[in-house]
């Protein structure tokens, strides 16, 4: 008689993820309540029963624990007997193992050996005895089914250990079989290679040899009907279930791998957040495209730890030179010199440097750390890395889950593309006949080539290409002025095309030019502008205007046809007359129209977010299209992890439409007015009327150094930002206030430097334990933590405010202090939320001790936090920072700060303001459980959740691909077939 499923109650063991969660599901579809066990990875052991009970409405538990210990064991099976209401079947999926050398004895630690022994076979027994008797007393029994491997039968595989526990696994399972039946039923499936979530991380080289192996030359197969076989009362073999396109789920996908898509890339790297980044091109950036960098931008850069790597390799912009025609003779003269940079507003200043570097620090950064903040995560020990000759063909988004934090609405297919589709059309074009690297295929003198890309793909598709479908819980569309996200979307870009067409060379130049290594703005009298920049390698970018649309071709769009190198030169000798210029070596060049445009929304439900070009597009002179996509992302990104982590509600999400679509509306007001004062003729006299004044042209330039260096940005109010006002006046229209109940007003009396709404400036402090001098933004690293900063004063000449501060201390290290509310149990202490203190008393005069413990917090390991407080005194060796005075702080009074992740202050008020900073908070952050189960750490590694918790540089290991025989004590599987 078949054995029905209906009703059932299924305990999987690692099933959070991959093969265990592919099992959840297909018991959960046959109408089967399911208990997912995870080690580690509460967060996607979530994911996995939520998805479950939205798709198919049974009743899902998730418990805690690890498979290598027996007491954990008995829990998981008791918990889940109790939860469930009785145990029918249980799926033991747990593995351990450890990638190393076969032949290598030693590879292994005894403590290593006995972790095999405990997971790949005790932790079959123990799940055993602790359900036996709750089987024998089910009317039909119950099921016990191992996950073994092809590795059990032959000498091979990730470790020797890993090889012989299977083996032994396998034959525990008959002797159970035999002992137990018939009314227990003990079967296993031996996998092989498969396509899951982890499996698809492989390159498909990787992919072709594991299929070379298989005796069966066939498409991998997804996964295997186990459940037909505890149907049948007789042996057989599943037939697999073969998936045309494989689908897997992220966190979040961003599409576009240029410096905006990086960015966000980043950020996610920081979080730990499991993000695939894609981009049509087959390669990063080499050549050419955006240069400028910005003091805010390389703060920024500092705050991820590689500004120092810019600033090495770049060249560095300090003065600007003017140069005008002479009103007399009509030929170009410097009219003045101006600093490229204001002095002061940042310990930054202007620099250039080819956008293919700075996508390289971003892809070591991003490589770097998310090895190390998803090393836990199965499938995600390698990191993210970006996946070039990717794009996006289909879109779908279901706004009926759209409000559920745990939901995945986004559903995107992906076709993986050809060396030759991914690899854009270049001009070969120069004075000799040799190819030059040309831009033009990223211009907006270029069309769209994405519907040429998905012909030639599809045509193709067969030989080279595949498809898979992602689902996500957020995307980021920054893929460029043609933005395929943002067409999708149906927004559209708001604004007007000039008739100006401007050239662009990098090239070494030959020129009697005498300020050819500064930046120079040079207007002549009829023949158009010039902005010279001086870059790294000898190089110099000239933006070069053609003049009008009629001389460059005529028509709505200009005739590329008639642009290249040598008219994009010509244009420049006549302005630069009577300087002459040529060169011999061109690294890059390119064309675009004069353009300002902006986005009609930035958002599509905070699920779908547009950054960079996607929203906003203008003229690169001023230096600002890489700088503000970059800080788009840069705003965007800490909001977004912090969301899917569960520290934070949704309602910060809709801060970056407010806050970065009005950065975007003043960048295209100030690039209006510049970009047209830049292009014009200079006027002849004050009655030349069409001429634009070469001082108004001076006032503008000077005045947009201060915009343009992205210091000035200044937030309006908003649920993260606490300053009196009306939000949708000061934002983009977007209503971000949150509920009135607990909003909080800053006093800006307390700290008058530290402008809420704007980015913390930096001046130097002290280290109090070591003397060691630092910038203070320094200490504000970008990890997705939130700053208190605590103004102490002088707690050694005033008692008073020593009185304060330990006030402070003892209410902020409570059990019901907002310190605690908001960490997740078993995080580090300032994982959410960091203390950091500033006092002004004399360095030598005080130490750590002297404050609250929760100013210098208590590691186990690693004792006393010596890096929380700091002095504002005067170092040995580099001077003083006064930065109570600079950043205008009452030193017998001190004061109080909130910084957002991304260093924007967010509330300023008195030291002791507990009441303030509590309700802040409790605007917008989740309360974590008073109690939960410990998880295991790094410290804890190798063991990990997930595909049965094995390592997944196996990869006979992970994916496992076989069948489970419905009678007592047999074995299936497939070796990678």
């Amino acid at each position: 008689m078949p054995y029905v499923l209906k009703g059932r109650n299924v305990l999987v063991v690692g099933g959070a993820r991959g093969l265990g969660a592919l099992v959840a599901h297909k018991f959960a579809a046959e109408g089967c309540n399911v208990a997912i066990n995870y080690v580690s990875n509460l967060v996607r052991a979530k994911d996995t029963a939520h998805s479950i009970e939205q798709q198919f409405g049974v009743k899902t538990f998730v418990v805690q624990g690890d498979a290598a210990s027996r007491e954990d064991c008995a829990r998981i099976v008791q918990e889940s007997l109790a939860t469930l209401g009785g145990l029918d079947v249980i799926v033991a999926n747990a593995g351990w193992t450890k990638f190393t050398d076969f032949k290598d004895l030693h590879a292994l630690s005894e403590q290593e050996w006995d972790l095999c022994w405990a997971v790949n076979v005790k932790s079959n027994l123990h799940l055993l005895q602790e359900a036996a008797p709750s089987f024998n007393k089910n009317c039909d029994g119950g099921v016990l089914l191992m996950t073994s491997s092809v590795a059990s039968l032959t000498p091979a595989g990730s470790s020797m250990a890993y090889c012989v526990t299977k083996a032994a696994g396998l034959h525990l399972m008959r002797c159970l079989a035999s002992s137990q039946g018939p009314k227990i039923r003990v079967n296993a499936v031996l996998p092989g290679f498969l396509t899951t979530e982890w499996g698809m991380q492989f390159s498909d080289a990787q992919i072709q040899a594991l299929k070379e192996k298989a005796v069966l030359k066939q498409e991998l197969i997804t996964y295997c009907t186990i459940i037909e076989l505890e149907r049948n009362s007789t042996t057989n073999m599943a037939q697999g279930l073969r998936v045309s396109t494989p689908q897997s789920e992220v966190d979040v996908l961003i599409i576009g791998a240029g410096p905006a898509g990086l960015m966000m890339a980043n950020w996610m790297s920081r979080c730990g957040i499991r993000t695939r980044i894609v981009d049509k091109r087959g390669t990063k950036i080499f050549n050419g495209q955006a240069d400028g960098l910005q003091c805010r931008t390389l703060e920024i850069f500092d705050s991820f730890d590689f500004a120092h790597r810019a600033w090495i390799e770049s060249n560095h912009m300090l003065e600007i030179c003017l140069w005008n025609p002479d009103p007399q003779t009509g030929i170009i003269h410097r009219s003045d010199r101006i600093p490229d940079t204001i002095p002061n507003i940042s310990r930054f200043q202007q620099v250039v440097l080819h956008q293919g570097r700075i996508e390289r620090f971003f892809l070591d950064s991003i490589s770097e750390h998310s090895k190390k903040t998803l090393q836990d995560v199965p499938g995600w020990e390698e990191g993210i890395r970006v996946e070039h000759g990717v794009m996006p063909v289909s879109f779908e988004f279901d706004e009926s889950v759209a409000e559920d934090n745990d939901a995945y609405p986004i559903t995107v297919k992906l076709r993986h593309l050809s060396e030759q589709e991914a690899t854009p059309k270049q001009a070969a074009t120069s004075l000799n006949g040799s190819g030059l690297q040309d831009g033009l295929f990223r211009s907006n003198l270029s069309p769209d080539d994405t519907q040429e890309l998905l012909e030639k793909s599809k045509a193709l598709r067969e030989k080279e290409g595949r498809e898979e479908t992602v689902k996500a819980k957020y995307m980021l569309g920054a893929d460029g002025a043609h933005s395929w996200v943002r067409n999708q979307l149906g927004f559209k870009l708001q604004g007007e095309s000039t008739d100006y067409i401007w050239g662009v060379l990098d090239i070494i130049p030959i020129t009697d030019f005498p300020d050819i290594r500064m930046r120079c703005a040079i207007h002549s009298e009829s023949s158009g502008s010039v902005m010279v920049i001086p870059r790294e390698n000898k190089l110099v970018r000239l933006y070069i205007q053609l003049t009008t649309m009629e001389n460059a071709g005529g028509g709505k769009r200009a005739d590329r046809s008639k642009i290249n190198p040598d008219t994009i030169l010509a244009s420049a000798q006549r302005i630069m007359k009577p300087y002459k210029i040529e060169y011999r070596y061109c690294d890059w060049w390119t064309a675009y129209q004069i353009g300002q445009r902006v986005g009609d929304s930035f958002s599509l439900k905070e699920r779908v977010f547009l950054a960079g070009d996607a929203v906003h597009t203008h003229s690169p002179k001023a230096g600002q299209g890489m700088n503000v996509s970059m800080q788009d992302a840069f705003n965007l990104g800490w909001k977004v992890a912090s969301v899917v982590k569960g520290t934070s509600n949704r309602s910060i999400l809709k801060t970056y439409q407010s806050e970065r679509r009005r950065i975007a509306q003043d960048l295209i007001d100030f690039d209006h007015r510049f970009s047209r004062l830049f292009s014009g003729r200079p006027a002849k006299d004050v009655l030349d009327e069409e001429g634009i004044s070469m001082d108004e042209f001076k006032n503008a330039f000077v005045k947009g150094n201060l915009f343009a260096s992205g210091v000035a940005v200044d937030y309006g109010a908003s649920v993260i930002v606490a300053k009196a006002g009306d939000s949708i006046a000061q934002g983009d229209g977007t209503e971000v206030l949150g509920e009135e109940a607990l909003r909080v007003i800053s006093a800006q009396d307390r700290a008058t430097e530290v402008k809420v709404g704007m980015r913390m400036p930096s001046f130097k402090v002290l280290n109090q334990a070591d003397a060691r001098p630092w910038h203070f933004q320094e200490l504000l690293k970008s990890n997705g933590t939130w700053r208190l900063v605590v103004f102490a004063g002088d707690i050694v000449g005033i008692p008073s405010q020593r009185e304060r501060l330990d006030q402070l201390g003892e209410k902020l290290g409570s059990a019901t202090s907002f310190l605690k509310r908001f960490t997740p149990p078993g995080a580090r202490y300032d994982s959410v939320i960091e203390v950091l203190t500033l006092h002004a008393s004399k360095r030598q005069d005080v130490t750590i001790f002297d404050f609250p413990e929760v100013f210098r917090p208590w590691h186990p390991r690693d004792g006393w936090d010596y890096w929380k407080i700091h002095a504002d005194d005067v170092s040995y060796h580099e001077g003083f920072g006064d930065a109570y005075t600079n950043y205008g702080v009452d030193r017998t009074r001190g004061a109080a700060v909130i910084l957002r992740p991304d260093q924007y202050v967010s509330w300023v008020g008195d030291m002791d303001d507990y009441a303030s900073m509590d309700k802040f908070f409790s605007g917008f952050m989740v309360e974590q459980p008073e109690r939960q189960l410990t998880e295991k750490t790094a410290a804890d590694a190798p063991v990990v959740d997930g595909i049965s918790r094995v390592s997944l540089q196996d990869a006979e290991r992970d994916g496992a691909d076989g069948s489970i025989p419905a009678t007592n004590g047999a074995v299936a599987g497939t070796a990678a077939a």
